[in-house]
């Protein structure tokens, strides 16, 4: 899966709750939640370390 679409998903889970009425409000709601997100959330999302521990194991 590409990085961002992991990204994307967190984002909707921290959103799926909401209930906005207009767009001012899922602004606010949006800026709330990307304001949690630290650097260390973003490389858990968006890093392949699994991937490159599951191609080192197969080629040791």
């Amino acid at each position: 899966m590409n990085p961002i679409e992991r990204f994307w998903e967190f984002l909707k889970s921290k959103l799926r709750s909401e209930n906005c009425k207009t767009l001012a409000q899922l602004r606010e709601k949006l800026a709330e939640a990307l304001e949690t997100i630290t650097p260390e959330v973003i490389v858990s999302l968006t890093s392949y370390d699994f991937i490159l521990e599951a191609l080192f194991s197969a080629a040791s």
